[in-house]
């Protein structure tokens, strides 16, 4: 659409539909290829032409491509600035522990002066250039006498070569274990906290219904109590659920925009509702009130053109049940909170869970988290208690090796000066002492490539390992205190 398609540009073909009503466009993601369209009854042809198109004669226009290039760009390097983007960039780069193949929730400016437009169009036509296996469903006010010649006309003409097309699951998998991810970015008094809990389970319509109540039933109660009574977050929720593709899993991602005062409070307020309905299950009447909302919604979709024709074409390639769409009610009724119960004890008991905070730079709750040295401040990241004075600490860079150097000092003392952070750990062995402050100070000699500089710190102790991520720039110092008790 960036470039048009055939002869024409994206301003003669909006001049050229003007007066009627009908598109169509491409879509593609990790597992699927494909298309969408709509029209008014009397321009289906229209659409059919469009469709044609985009298969057929996908267009090249290089002022059209460096001006969309330069668009993202200017757009991408103002959302770098924003702490928040940032730190969602950090948490989808640990959460998938640095995996290059990895879906980017935060793109940057930088990547699009590799995108090259003739691999663009070899690309495109590639997965849109060949309708082999390739399933189109109808739904709407349809003349099958007048629709036929169409199909025959715009579809059954485009190129098929006979190939087999399939995704290919790439392995990229959500980091394993309990971890947590602490950032200090922006100077308003506002702070952000995620949890993701992830896995793999096998996949089931009735299990995906079961998750979908689960999130329902949450997302109340987080209005109830996280909102209404502790009074801390000002929007935020929690969302996700099953995917069968590329591999049977699960996700279930937790937002609470807060103030950073209420950060804390509510992240231990969001455990304990968890921790509720995994232990007491749910009221009937939180259940009956998801039922309800979603019967009447239903109402409207089973009207929609658009739903029907997903639901046939999901039911052709992944074998979704029909009968669950047109009879919906009968298997929202079959739910019980027995099933959410064990729905929160499956996917919410959180053996693979990341928890990451940002809270604004240099926020000192209580004053005693920030420190003087030198010039920069100190910021304590995060404190751990241990038991046994030895500890071992391992440093890589954060993502892509972008040249960052630090220096680090624990109690005052250098013990590793002006090592470059690359994929090969930086080993520390260090020894605790009592009642001292057991600091661990990372100094950024410089900021890389790609400034802050950020390391990711392994902590072995107790038998124990931590992974956090530790950010030092040219006004502050990333700092992992140590109680040893």
């Amino acid at each position: 659409a960036t470039m048009g398609y055939g002869n024409f540009s994206p301003t003669d073909l909006r001049k050229s539909l003007a007066g009627k009503t009908a598109s169509a466009n491409d879509q593609f993601s990790g597992t699927r290829d494909g298309f969408s369209g709509s029209s008014s009854v009397k321009d289906v042809e229209t659409m059919m032409q469009l469709l044609y198109l985009h298969v057929t004669a996908p267009r090249k226009d290089t002022s059209l491509f460096n001006s969309f290039i330069q668009k993202n760009k200017s757009q991408l390097a103002m959302l770098s600035a924003n702490p928040q983007a940032a730190f969602i960039d950090t948490f989808y780069k640990t959460l998938f522990n640095n995996n290059p193949l990895a879906p980017v929730a935060v793109p940057h400016a930088e990547y699009f002066d590799k995108v090259n437009l003739d691999r663009s169009m070899e690309i495109y036509k590639a997965h849109f250039g060949d309708m082999s296996g390739m399933q189109f469903a109808f739904a709407g006010n349809i003349d099958e006498a007048k629709l036929i010649p169409l199909i025959e006309k715009y579809i059954a003409s485009l190129p098929a070569s006979g190939k087999k097309f399939n995704y290919t699951d790439n392995k990229v998998r959500s980091v394993k274990g309990r971890k947590e991810l602490n950032a200090y970015k922006g100077k308003e008094e506002k702070s952000l906290v995620l949890a993701v809990f992830s896995g793999e389970v096998p996949y089931s319509e009735d299990e995906a219904l079961k998750a979908s109540a689960l999130t329902e039933i949450l997302n109340i109660r987080i209005i109830e109590e996280l909102r209404e009574k502790v009074q801390g977050i000002y929007g935020g929720g929690i969302y996700g659920g099953l995917e069968k593709t590329p591999y049977p899993s699960y996700s279930f991602v937790a937002q609470l925009p807060c103030g950073p005062e209420k950060a804390d409070t509510l992240t231990k307020a969001l455990q304990n509702e968890i921790m509720k309905v995994r232990t007491k299950g749910i009221e009937e009447s939180y259940l009956n009130k998801v039922k309800k909302q979603w019967l009447e919604a239903h109402k409207e979709t089973i009207k929609s053109n658009s739903a029907w024709a997903s639901k046939i074409i999901n039911n052709k390639i992944e074998g979704e049940d029909l009968d669950r769409f047109i009879n919906y009610e009968k298997y929202v009724a079959k739910l019980t909170t027995a099933d959410i119960k064990k729905a929160a004890n499956t996917y919410l008991a959180g053996s693979n869970l990341l928890v990451a905070t940002l809270m604004p730079d240099k926020y000192d709750p209580k004053g005693e988290a920030i420190t003087s040295t030198g010039n920069r401040k100190n910021v304590v990241m995060k404190t751990i208690a241990v038991k046994s004075a030895d500890i071992k600490v391992e440093l890589y860079d954060n993502g892509d090796v972008d040249g960052d150097e630090v220096t680090v000092y624990f109690n005052g003392a250098v013990v590793s000066t002006k090592q470059k952070l690359t994929e090969k750990p930086v080993t520390l062995n260090l020894k605790a002492i009592k009642n001292a402050a057991n600091e661990l100070v990372m100094f950024a000699d410089n900021m890389g490539t790609i400034p802050p500089n950020t390391a990711l710190m392994k902590i072995y102790a107790d038998g124990q390992v931590y992974e956090l991520r530790v950010e030092s720039d040219e006004k502050k110092n990333g700092v992992i205190r140590f109680s040893l008790n």
